[in-house]
């Protein structure tokens, strides 16, 4: 979908600049143009890479910049989920064929994932047109793509609140809480888990309003510990049978996913007894899995 902006300077036609492709790869696993990225949850971190094709001349003439101006291409993310935003970098548009790609951490999305791909004036060496842009990073051309995450497939929602006034954790400037309604593997996993983000914590305020490097490295932490937190839970859950059939959505599909991807080939009393008797290698395996400070 066409973004329509109210510009005052020259804009670049809608087939001048085509999306031949978006990639999402999830789990080791990839994903064609996709409308939703099945069983993804706040544990499995995303490899976008968005495929364009530039005819560079037809971007020139169609912005009145001179012929030898630089443009260039990024793609702007937004998670509906949790409000968080962020950018790729902006790559040099070549004429004909160019890739953009990024990371996204799991634990910092939700919701939809919505990309918005640019072509921009990266480096305006004068103008032929007197209405073409003058500034650096002017927006030439863009469009729109959204993927589903969450919503009747999702894991679990996503609130930011403030815990002293909410009294999560007494109250306490723990960073984040994912809280549990119910221990019923057939229930809902959607209606009944729910991760919450402390609005009062300097580093979660940070995380929500300007995501940078920084940032970056806290959602990883949030990662790792919402995978951790998922895998005690469903450790917790005395009747779950990993070759059980349980409902899509449901507690115990998820949890058996969790316990699957953290500890393959291990059943669920072999790792409840890991956790019980050597818990630093316990405690270090969940690490590697959940890509802890990586």
């Amino acid at each position: 979908m066409a973004i329509k902006y109210a510009t005052s300077h020259l804009q670049v036609s809608a087939d001048a600049v085509v999306i031949d492709r978006v990639v999402v790869r999830a789990s080791d696993r990839d994903h064609l143009n996709p409308e939703l990225v099945p069983d993804w949850d706040q544990a499995t971190d995303l490899q976008v890479s968005v495929g364009v094709t530039v005819d560079l001349r037809k971007c020139i003439a169609d912005s009145g910049l001179r012929y030898d101006s630089v443009l260039g291409l990024a793609v702007a993310w937004h998670a509906t989920g949790s409000g968080l935003r962020g950018a790729s970098e902006t790559v040099m548009a070549e004429d004909g064929s160019n890739t953009v790609q990024f990371s996204l951490a799991g634990g910092m999305l939700g919701g939809q994932l919505v990309l918005d791909t640019y072509l921009t004036a990266k480096v305006p060496m004068g103008f032929a047109n007197p209405l073409a842009a003058k500034r650096a990073g002017s927006i030439l051309w863009s469009e729109r793509r959204a993927i589903r995450l969450e919503g009747d497939g999702s894991r679990f929602p996503l609130s930011a609140v403030s815990f002293a006034q909410t009294g999560i954790a007494n109250g306490l400037t723990a960073a984040w809480a994912l809280l549990f309604d119910s221990t019923d593997p057939y229930d809902s996993g959607l209606g009944n888990t729910r991760l919450y983000l402390n609005t009062d914590h300097p580093k979660v305020e940070a995380l929500l309003n300007s995501p940078d490097g920084e940032s970056d490295v806290v959602g990883r932490v949030l990662h790792a510990d919402v995978n951790r937190a998922l895998v005690l839970q469903a450790l917790g859950c005395e009747d779950l049978d990993l070759e059980g059939e349980y409902p899509a959505e449901s507690l115990g599909e998820l949890f058996v996913l969790t316990l699957r991807r953290n500890f393959p080939g291990q059943s669920v009393e072999e790792v409840r007894a890991m956790l019980r008797t050597r818990p630093g290698e316990f405690d270090a395996v969940l690490q590697a899995r959940g890509g802890f400070l990586l």
